[in-house]
């Protein structure tokens, strides 16, 4: 079961972050390049123009809930880590690792 999409940019070095994190941890999840698709890079961009913003990645959508999470702050993904655990990708006691000695606790 797939529990995010992220968009990403090839180079992007907090993409690469992200992906390592959800793969590192057995957060199964599909990745989609931004820019590749000119029909999505205008709808991100239509979207980010409403808050006032230009397009930044990663995107990480959770498929499980209404979460969206920019960029590559761990703090942001305890709630995918969360439902990720709820539905037993990942034991309830595991520490998750975000790179180096970075972790989101357990529970």
């Amino acid at each position: 079961m797939k529990f995010a999409r992220v968009y990403v940019q090839p180079g992007c070095p907090h993409c690469e972050a992200v992906k390592w994190f959800l793969t590192r941890n057995n957060i199964e999840h599909e990745v989609i390049e931004v820019g590749t698709d000119p029909i999505l890079t205008r709808g991100l961009e239509a979207v980010f123009a409403l808050i006032g913003q230009q397009v930044q990645v990663p995107i990480t959508v959770s498929l499980l809930s209404t979460e969206v999470i920019l960029g590559a702050n761990p703090e942001h993904f305890k709630s995918l880590v969360a439902l990720a655990r709820k539905f037993g990708a990942i034991s309830p006691d595991a520490p998750i690792t975000f790179g180096g000695n970075i972790q989101v606790a357990a529970g």
